[in-house]
């Protein structure tokens, strides 16, 4: 056993340098009380009472010494020390035993064998208890009455007995006690560790918040100013190309782009609101039957046709699928050049589906879907739980193809 193991191991049992304590300052009280009521200690040794009762004094004083200093006296390994601790505990103990008749010195090996209990393998504990019944039987056998082992001997032996088995069940409990501590230590630790993981946990997750909400705000304004700008941007160069040939229509376009510039102003206030309250209801097909009027012209012919009932969808699908529609024009007619456009909506019980055809130029699907209002749309789409999927092909027109789960 390490240095620190067994340093461990004695903090988590105070209890015994409590009882070891009260039982070495009990007997020397005890005793000193004998002596002074004109009861010296006698044995079969033939010396002075007084130098006996010096020796007696002596060996519990040196115990209650090395009790106290324990942890800091003997610079040997934890082991040794134990073991020298033990023997010492022990010789002491006997010495004490061997020059008094007083019959509670024999408590003094409660010591020893509750210092073993608490300290040592199965082995060396029996060793101590073998150990002290023998010595407590040679001095009942030789002691200062000069009989073999009186009635009064074996009271005070079956009393050692009962005295050990409650030494033994109380290092037992001791024991159990010191593990509970350590488990809940230990359980403590994992739980510290816990709230410091936790803690950088949510200190991420604040993080990434913070990521998404600045990623969601990008895809707001490239969808909904974005387009609105981008009609805008339509009608006043139907406006100028018609100028000369055609003040009317040129009128209406202006008069377009004016009604559109005043949406993507109230998209801007929408989008400030939604930030606060996200409760007003969305109504997906009067909008894009209002988005089809802005982006339809005489070059370019949209229809729409929509199938089920979308109030059994959420407002974030409908959004969803309403930006995609926003996304799918714009394309259609600005980078396109499409004549003409195909919206079908599906709202089934399991899913939606959202398919928009043009006859545009197409492009690369594998280079070109990775533009801002796409992979916003892709973004979107992911977040749900659903599928977004691009058939474009050069000269031959675009598919767009998105499913959102009900219940998204």
């Amino acid at each position: 056993m390490s240095m620190t193991d067994q340093e461990a191991h004695f903090t988590t049992h105070p209890q015994f340098r409590q009882i070891a304590l009260v039982v070495y300052i009990g007997v020397i009280i005890i005793g000193i009380f004998d002596w002074s009521s004109g009861r010296p200690p006698s044995t079969l040794i033939p010396i002075d009472s007084r130098i006996r009762f010096g020796i007696f004094c002596g060996a519990i004083l040196f115990l209650i010494l090395l009790e106290v200093s324990r942890h800091s006296f003997w610079g040997y390994q934890l082991s040794i020390r134990d073991s020298l601790y033990l023997f010492i505990t022990i010789l002491l103990s006997s010495i004490v035993l061997s020059v008094s008749n007083y019959f509670y010195t024999q408590f003094l090996f409660l010591i020893a064998i509750l210092f073993s209990e608490l300290t040592f393998h199965k082995r060396i504990r029996i060793i101590t208890i073998i150990t002290t019944f023998l010595l407590l039987f040679l001095r009942m056998a030789f002691g200062p009455r000069q009989d073999f082992i009186s009635p009064a001997d074996l009271e005070n032996l079956m009393i050692f007995i009962v005295a050990m088995l409650l030494i033994m069940m109380l290092a037992r409990l001791i024991k159990r006690e010191s593990s509970q501590r350590q488990r809940l230590q230990a359980l403590n630790n994992e739980l510290n560790a816990s709230n410091q993981q936790l803690k950088a946990s949510t200190e991420q997750l604040a993080e990434m918040a913070v990521i998404n909400e600045r990623n969601r705000l990008a895809r707001d304004i490239h969808d909904g100013l974005g387009h609105h700008l981008a009609a805008v941007s339509i009608q006043l160069e139907m406006g100028i190309k018609l100028y000369e040939k055609d003040p009317n229509a040129t009128f209406k376009a202006m008069n377009a782009a004016k009604i559109a510039a005043k949406e993507a102003l109230n998209d801007v206030r929408n989008s400030v609101q939604t930030l606060r309250e996200s409760d007003d209801q969305f109504e997906l097909e009067p909008a894009i039957k209002l988005l089809i009027e802005r982006f339809q012209t005489e070059n370019l012919d949209i229809k729409f046709k929509v199938d089920g009932d979308e109030s059994d969808y959420s407002q974030m699908s409908r959004m969803v699928l309403y930006r995609a529609v926003q996304e799918g024009l714009t394309n259609a007619h600005k980078h396109a050049a499409a004549s003409r456009v195909s919206l079908w909506l599906q709202f089934k019980n399991e899913q939606a589906h959202l398919r928009i055809v043009d006859n545009g130029t197409g492009f690369n699907a594998e280079e070109q879907s990775r533009g801002m209002g796409l992979q916003g749309i892709r973004e979107r789409v992911a977040k749900l739980g659903g599928s977004f999927t691009i058939d474009s092909r050069q000269s031959e027109g675009t598919v767009l193809d998105i499913l959102i789960p009900n219940g998204a």
